[in-house]
């Protein structure tokens, strides 16, 4: 049967829907100027609250004396078996220290007193010191603790903490959520150790290039690297351990303690091999940044240790931590990663090229932001570069920059907070233990408890792998 159109309009589109939406379309033109306003607005009182933020780090290093900043650039070891911060506090502190197996008794109680009695004499020096409104003093400015916890042969907590296994024995015998879970109850522990930062995992391809030097360091091809390596970071991100991606941009079968390695290869080949696993690693990074402070600027909860080999297809004159074509043109620029950039330990350079002072002045050049050095001794190095530093606008601009870097990464990790003051502002403070975690004695028993109860997950999940 034919059907009329009009017949068909009114069956369809009832007499009162061209009104209607008529209607909606002038309140959608109506609404729209103050959806755009609302959305402008909020867009203008996120910049003001960033604005605000920067603010708090321009006034902090500001307050700074040139020496004073130089020491926050720096991660140090530690001497012998310590428990109490008398023994790793200086009148100015490092950026952090990194701790090794021979500064463990073998008990975690000695680790969290250490870590505990750090943050608290810091804490107090702040309230006892600081009393300037936005000023701080370095002597205030906490230093984070950090490790080499990477499993297998490099487990500076082995008899403390679960077992660990080596980066290809998890690659080979675990999924990547069973491997994340893994890792997961290791950051726990960690985090419980009182330790921040763990200089781990390895994003390096294994091969015949590269097997004498790394073994089973790597987690083996670059599609292994980068699920297993997510999963890492991912797993000690949830715990709240800042990871540290090495060696960038990789290492030959050359030991760096004894030698330069040489990375040999064509740019192409160099990408291909040695750089592809960072890059789509560092791309997942910047894919799930987060911040607690969402008015801050997005800042990955992550850096890069550069390593000390020379790669003549970028750089043919400089190992790659002292090479801005590679820390800066490519790392930076390239990758696009703008989180902390560590060296290795310079003292595996010292004497091979220049002295640790020089070696420090090269690296800032390049676009590291933190040095490491293996051994406690910095405040000699410091005064050296005091007066090297001193006349020098450009190395004291690049100085700052990287201090910005260094307490931005210590916002993060808990360190430090932002403390609104009277006058609407904010100023950077140290952490302060709120009144539940006064007691040193309450506080060594609930982290010993949170150590203990992570432990006891990882070995089960250890020992229904490994034990076979």
């Amino acid at each position: 049967m034919k059907v009329g159109f009009r017949r068909l309009r009114r069956k369809f589109f009832p007499s009162f829907l061209p009104p209607l939406i008529l209607l909606i379309f002038c309140c959608g033109l109506f609404l729209l100027p103050i959806c755009s306003c609302s959305a402008r607005a909020n867009s203008d009182t996120l910049k003001a609250e960033r604005d605000k933020i920067e603010a708090a780090f321009d006034r902090l290093i500001g307050s700074l004396s040139l020496e004073e900043k130089l020491c926050q650039l720096f991660i140090v070891s530690v001497d012998g078996t310590v428990s109490s911060a008398s023994a790793v506090s200086y009148d100015i502190p490092p950026g952090g220290y990194i701790l090794f197996a021979r500064n463990f008794t073998g008990k975690p109680e000695q680790i969290i007193a250490l870590t505990d009695s750090t943050r608290n004499f810091y804490a107090a020096q702040h309230t006892q010191k600081c009393t300037e409104k936005y000023a701080g003093k370095g002597e205030c400015l906490p230093p984070f603790f950090a490790i080499d916890h990477e499993g297998g042969e490099v487990n500076r907590l082995r008899g403390i903490a679960s077992p660990l296994p080596s980066a290809e024995a998890v690659a080979r015998l675990l999924g990547p959520e069973k491997a994340e879970e893994l890792y997961l109850y290791a950051a726990y522990q960690l985090a419980a150790l009182g330790i921040h930062v763990n200089f781990a995992p390895v994003v390096e391809t294994a091969g015949e290039h590269n097997a004498a030097f790394l073994g089973r360091r790597s987690f083996g091809s670059a599609e292994q690297v980068e699920v297993y390596a997510s999963a890492f970071v991912r797993a000690f991100n949830k715990g709240g351990i800042f990871c540290v991606l090495k060696h960038f941009p990789g290492n030959s079968n050359e030991d760096p303690h004894r030698t330069l390695p040489v990375l040999e290869g064509s740019e192409a080949d160099i990408r291909e091999l040695y750089v592809l696993p960072f890059a789509s690693l560092i791309s997942s990074l910047a894919e799930v940044r987060d911040f607690e402070i969402p008015a801050a600027d997005p800042f990955p909860f992550a850096g890069v240790l550069m390593s000390h080999a020379v790669v003549p297809a970028f750089d043919a004159e400089n190992p790659a931590c002292f090479s801005r074509a590679v820390v800066t043109d490519l790392l930076k620029n390239e990758l696009h990663f703008d989180g902390l950039i560590f060296s290795d330990d310079l003292y595996m350079l010292d004497g091979k090229l220049f002295s640790v002072a020089d070696c420090v002045i090269k690296a800032l050049r390049s676009g590291v932001h933190m040095c490491m050095l293996s051994r406690p001794v910095y405040k000699d190095i410091v005064s050296e570069l005091t007066e090297k530093i001193g006349n020098d606008s450009e190395l004291q601009t690049i100085t700052d920059e990287a201090l910005r870097r260094i307490l931005k990464a210590k916002l993060r990790m808990g360190l430090l907070k932002l403390e609104p003051t009277e006058d609407g502002e904010y100023a950077l403070v140290p952490a302060q233990f709120n009144e539940a975690e006064e007691d040193a004695s309450l506080r060594l028993q609930n982290s010993l408890e949170k150590f203990r109860d992570a432990k006891q997950k990882g070995d089960a999940l250890y020992y229904e792998y490994w034990s076979k």
